[in-house]
C-alpha cells in the first residue's frame, strides 16, 4: 500500500503547509453557501419547536413536516416534544429522532435519554403519529415512501382507558420503512394498520413495507396489529407486557416475521390468521403469555400457507398464574389454512419469582384442522408435549418430533 506521508513529502507539501493553505484560501463556493438545510435535513427547532417537556410543539413539528420536500428529512434534536394532536408524515418524508429507547423507557433504574415525543394528557386524535392514504391526506399521488427512524414515543400521560395508538397507518400506503423505534404505554395499540374503504384503487391498507428493530412495552391494546399488510418484512419486533395479544397478524400474505418476540402479553403471543399467499414466522419467540404462545384458529381461511420455522416458545399459557385451560405453546384449532411447522422448541416453566403453576398444558395442540405438517421439534407440556385433539383432515407428524413432560 502506498505511504501517504511519503507521497506528501514527495509532493513538496508538508501537513502544516496543507493546513495553512486551507485557512488562507477558503473555497469561495463553500464560504458563500447559505445554511438553508443541514446534513440532517430540516430541524424542528427552526420552526419554533422547543422540546422542553412543557410546551406544545405540535404546530412547529407539523410545519417542518409539511415544509419538507419528498426525499427530505425532518430532524428532532435531543429533547422532549409534547403534542396535542397527531403528527402526520407526508409522502416521501423522513421523521428522524436521535434515539429509540428500547424497553428501558420509563424505567429509572436505567439511564433515561431525553429524546422522545410525548403526547399531552389533553391529546385528541387517533395516534401520536399517523401516515395516511391519498384520499385522507389530499395528496396528488398515492401515499408512499415515508420513513420513521430513531424515535421514542411515550404515551404514559394519556388517559386510560383510551383509544390513542402509537403509530397508525390508514388506508392504501406503500413502501414505508420504520426502524429503531420504541413505543411505551399507549392506551391502545403500539402500531396498527387500518383499512380505508371505500378508497381510490386497491389495496386499501399498508403493503410492501419494512419494519425493523422496534420495541413496544406496556401498551394496553394489541401491541402490533397488522391487517392485510402484504408483501412486507418484519424484523426484530418485540412486544412486552401488552394488554391484549402481542401480535395480531391477519391476511399478511407474502410477508415474513423474523426474530420477533412476544412476552408477558395478556392473551396470545401471536394471533395468526392465514389468507391468500404465504406468511412465515422465522425464528420468532415467546415467553409467559397468558393464552397460547402462537394461536391459529378457525378465522384462518382455506387459502394460502402458514410456515412456522424455528419457533422458540417458552412458559406460555400462564392463564393468570393457574396454567391449564387447554393452552399450548402452539395451538392450531379449526384452521382451514395449511400449516407447516419445522424445528419447533416448546418449554414449560413458572413465573420468574418461582411461583404460579407450570405451563403451558400442551407443547403443541392440534384439533379440527384442515392440513398440518409437524416436521420436527422438541415439545414439552405440563400434561403432554403433543396433543392430537381429533377432527383433523390431515395431520402429519415427522420422525424427528420428540415430546416431553
Amino acid at each position: 500500500m502506498p505511504d501517504r506521508r511519503a507521497f506528501i513529502r514527495a509532493s513538496g507539501v508538508t501537513a502544516a503547509g496543507v493546513a495553512a493553505a486551507t485557512v488562507a484560501s477558503p473555497t469561495p463556493a463553500l464560504a458563500a453557501a447559505a445554511p438553508v438545510e443541514g446534513h440532517l435535513g430540516l430541524s424542528v427547532k427552526d420552526f419554533g419547536a422547543l422540546g422542553d417537556a412543557v410546551t406544545d410543539d405540535t404546530a412547529a413539528v407539523q410545519a417542518a413536516l409539511d415544509a419538507s420536500p419528498p426525499g427530505g428529512i425532518v430532524h428532532l434534536p435531543v429533547g422532549e416534544y409534547r403534542t396535542s394532536a397527531p403528527l402526520v408524515v407526508p409522502p416521501g418524508v423522513t421523521l428522524q429522532g436521535t434515539h429509540g429507547n428500547h424497553i428501558d423507557e420509563g424505567d429509572t433504574t436505567w439511564v433515561q435519554t431525553r429524546s422522545r415525543i410525548k403526547p399531552l394528557a389533553s391529546f385528541r386524535g387517533e395516534a401520536c403519529i399517523r401516515i395516511v392514504d391519498k384520499d385522507t391526506g389530499g395528496y396528488p399521488a398515492d401515499s408512499a415512501e415515508q420513513r420513521l427512524f430513531h424515535l421514542t414515543l411515550n404515551g404514559s400521560d394519556l388517559p386510560v382507558p383510551g383509544t390513542v395508538d402509537g403509530i397508525q397507518f390508514y388506508g392504501k400506503i406503500h413502501g414505508v420503512v420504520v426502524r429503531d423505534v420504541a413505543i411505551y404505554r399507549f392506551p391502545n395499540h403500539a402500531i396498527t394498520t387500518t383499512y380505508h374503504t371505500p378508497s381510490t384503487g386497491g389495496p386499501q391498507a399498508l403493503y410492501s413495507s419494512r419494519f425493523e428493530r422496534i420495541a413496544a412495552k406496556g401498551c394496553r391494546g394489541i401491541t402490533y396489529s397488522f391487517n392485510n399488510t402484504t408483501d412486507s418484512l418484519f424484523t426484530d419486533l418485540e412486544s412486552i407486557e401488552g394488554g391484549s395479544h402481542g401480535f395480531f397478524i391477519s391476511g399478511c400474505g407474502n410477508s415474513c416475521f423474523t426474530n420477533c418476540r412476544s412476552e408477558w402479553s395478556r392473551y396470545h403471543g401471536y394471533d395468526l390468521r392465514g389468507g391468500f399467499g404465504i406468511v412465515e414466522l422465522l425464528g420468532c419467540s415467546t415467553d409467559r403469555n397468558g393464552f397460547n404462545g402462537v394461536n391459529i384458529d378457525a378465522n384462518s381461511s382455506s387459502e394460502g400457507v402458514i410456515i412456522l420455522n424455528g419457533l422458540r416458545l417458552n412458559r406460555d399459557g400462564r392463564n393468570s398464574g393457574s396454567g391449564g385451560g387447554g393452552y399450548a405453546g402452539l395451538r392450531v384449532t379449526g384452521a382451514k389454512t395449511a400449516v407447516l411447522i419445522s424445528a419447533a422448541a416448546v418449554e414449560t416453566g413458572i413465573d420468574d419469582d418461582g411461583t404460579k403453576a407450570v405451563s403451558p398444558q400442551y407443547g403443541v395442540s392440534v384439533d379440527n384442522a384442515a392440513c398440518v405438517a409437524l416436521d420436527s421439534g422438541i415439545l414439552r407440556g405440563a400434561a403432554a408435549g403433543l396433543r392430537d385433539g381429533g377432527g383433523n383432515t390431515q395431520l402429519k407428524i415427522g420422525p424427528t418430533v420428540i415430546t416431553r413432560t
